[in-house]
C-alpha cells in the first residue's frame, strides 16, 4: 500500500529522506515505514538509478545565509549546495548567481546579488557547497520578506532544477531605508554684484527603497569648494519626502547674494538633510559647483544733513552752506564723487533743477562718512521768488540705489531783484551800464528801469537814478 513517494526534511544542517505511506494526509502528519532490505536495495540501486538522466544534471540545492534579517544596503554571507543527480560524472566549471526574489521561485528575473564560477569533479551522486559569498542587499530594496537562492547558469540534462527554489531558498527579512541624495547640481557662473541674485538647480533622489521624511536644503556660500555648515547660509528650502527611488527636480531657483559675503570668489553649493536619512556622507548630501563666482561690491552714496543759510538774496549773491554730509553705505569704494548744488521750486532735488554750483569730493570707502561746508551764487537766470536749495550726487559707476543721492534744506530762501544790477552779478558797477545798453538794444525786461512796462530812452534816466541809489547789501 505504499505510494512510492517520499519526504525529505531539514533538521539544522541535516537532511533526512523518508518513505511515506499513502494513508498520510501530508498536511499535518506522515506515517513513516520501513523497507525490506531487498526492496530498499532495489529502489536504491535499480529503480532510482534508472530514473537518473544519462548525462550529468546539476541541481541547485539548499541556499543558506548568515542572518534571518538585514538592513538594506548592508551585507550578509551565503552559500548553497550543488549536487549531480545523474548517471554521468562531471568534472569542470560551474557558473552561478545568488539572486534576491520577492517569492521563493528563484529565476533570472530576480535581483542578482553576486555571480561567479567554481570547478569541481562531480561523481554520479556528488555534491559540494558552492563558494560562500558576501551579498550586499541593494539599498533600494523596500521593507519586506524576500528569498535568496542559488541559480546555476549551466547547460546540463535539465534546467528545471538549476534554481534553489521553494524550501531550498533562504527566507530573509529586509528592513528598508530612506536615503535622499543629491544626484545633480548646477549654479550660475561669472561675476555678480553683492546684493544681486544668482540661479541654482538641483535634483534629489531617494536611493533607498522606503519613503523619506521631509528633505531640507541649505544653500551656502564658501570660500572653497568644500561646502559645510560652517559656511554662511544664504537661502533654505523644504521639500516633501520622496518615495523609494523617486526624485525631485528643483527647477531654476533664484537666491540672493547678501552684501555680508563681501567681495571675492565664492562657491555656492547646497547641503541636504532628512531625519531618517541613512547616509549623511559628504558625497551624498553636499554639492558644490566646479568653479566659483566672483562677487564685487557697489558704491552707494548717501547725502544727509544739508543746510543752507536762509534769507533774502539778490542775484549773484553767495548763499553759505554751513554743512552737509556724504557717506558711502555701499560695499565698494566710490571713487571721486561729483557734487552739485541745485535750486528748485519744490523740495525734490533732481537734474532738472537749476545748477548753482558743482565740484568733486574725495572717494569714500564702504562705511566712510565726511562732512563739508560750501556756498553757491544765486543764479542770474532765476526770477524773483522763493526757492529750495539742495545737494545732489549724480549716479556713480555701478551704483543702483540713487534715491539717497540727494538732500534738501526744507526751508526756502528768497530771491529779489536789484534793478541797477542789470547783469545780475551781485554788484552795482559800470558793467551794469554796458548790460543796460545791451538790454535796451535787445528790448529785454532788464531795460525797463522805471517800471512802466516799456523799454524807451526814459529808462536810461531811471537806471542812472537807480544806480546812484544802489541796493541795500550790495
Amino acid at each position: 500500500g505504499m505510494s512510492g513517494s517520499s519526504e525529505y526534511s531539514l533538521s539544522g544542517s541535516s537532511r533526512t529522506a523518508y518513505g511515506v505511506a499513502s494513508t498520510s494526509d501530508r498536511a499535518t502528519y506522515t506515517r513513516h515505514v520501513n523497507f525490506w532490505q531487498g526492496s530498499f536495495e532495489y529502489v536504491r540501486d535499480t529503480f532510482i538509478q534508472a530514473a537518473k538522466p544519462s548525462t550529468h544534471d546539476l541541481w541547485a540545492m539548499w541556499t543558506q545565509g548568515s542572518a534571518s534579517s538585514v538592513t538594506a544596503g548592508n551585507s550578509i554571507t551565503a552559500n548553497g549546495v550543488v549536487g549531480n543527480w545523474s548517471q554521468a560524472s562531471y568534472n569542470g566549471s560551474v557558473s552561478y548567481d545568488y539572486r534576491l526574489s520577492t517569492n521563493d521561485l528563484i529565476s533570472t528575473f530576480d535581483t542578482n546579488l553576486a555571480s561567479g564560477s567554481f570547478s569541481f569533479n562531480f561523481g554520479t551522486n556528488g555534491s559540494v557547497f558552492a563558494p560562500s559569498r558576501t551579498l550586499t542587499i541593494p539599498k533600494s530594496t523596500p521593507t519586506g520578506n524576500y528569498w535568496v537562492g542559488l541559480l546555476l547558469n549551466h547547460s546540463d540534462a535539465s534546467s528545471s532544477n538549476n534554481d534553489a527554489s521553494g524550501q531550498d531558498a533562504w527566507d530573509l527579512q529586509v528592513n528598508g531605508v530612506a536615503d535622499p541624495a543629491i544626484v545633480a547640481y548646477q549654479a550660475s557662473t561669472g561675476q555678480f554684484f553683492l546684493g544681486s541674485n544668482m540661479n541654482i538647480q538641483y535634483i534629489i533622489q531617494n536611493l533607498g527603497g522606503d519613503p523619506s521624511n521631509t528633505i531640507s536644503v541649505s544653500v551656502r556660500a564658501s570660500i572653497n569648494d568644500f561646502i559645510s555648515t560652517a559656511d554662511p547660509e544664504i537661502a533654505s528650502f523644504s521639500h516633501a519626502g520622496l518615495a523609494g527611488g523617486a526624485s525631485f527636480d528643483s527647477g531654476v531657483v533664484s537666491v540672493n547674494l547678501p552684501t555680508s559675503l563681501g567681495e571675492g570668489t565664492r562657491y555656492v553649493g547646497i547641503i541636504i538633510s532628512a531625519s531618517d536619512d541613512v547616509d549623511n556622507s559628504y558625497a551624498s548630501n553636499n554639492a558644490a559647483p566646479p568653479t566659483p563666482i566672483t562677487l564685487i561690491g557697489r558704491p552707494d552714496v548717501e547725502v544727509t544733513n544739508f543746510n543752507a543759510n536762509n534769507g533774502v538774496y539778490y542775484h549773484g549773491q553767495n548763499v553759505l552752506i554751513p554743512s552737509f554730509t556724504i557717506s558711502n553705505v555701499g560695499t565698494s569704494a566710490t571713487g571721486t564723487i561729483p557734487v552739485e548744488v541745485r535750486v528748485s521750486t519744490n523740495n525734490f532735488i533732481s537734474s532738472a533743477d537749476t545748477l548753482a554750483n558743482s565740484s568733486t569730493v574725495a572717494s569714500q570707502n564702504p562705511g566712510g562718512s565726511t562732512s563739508y561746508s560750501w556756498a553757491f551764487a544765486v543764479p542770474a537766470s532765476l526770477s524773483a521768488g522763493d526757492y529750495y536749495a539742495g545737494l545732489r550726487v549724480p549716479p556713480l559707476t555701478n551704483e543702483t540705489v540713487t534715491s539717497n543721492n540727494w538732500d534738501v534744506d526744507e526751508a526756502t530762501f528768497t530771491i529779489i531783484d536789484c534793478l541797477p544790477d542789470v547783469n545780475n552779478d551781485g554788484s552795482v558797477d559800470s558793467g551794469d551800464f554796458t548790460a543796460w545798453i545791451s538790454a535796451f538794444n535787445s528790448n529785454t525786461f532788464e531795460c525797463d528801469q522805471n517800471g512802466d512796462g516799456s523799454c524807451d530812452p526814459s529808462d536810461f534816466s531811471a537806471w542812472i537814478a537807480n544806480f546812484n541809489a544802489g541796493c541795500p547789501g550790495l
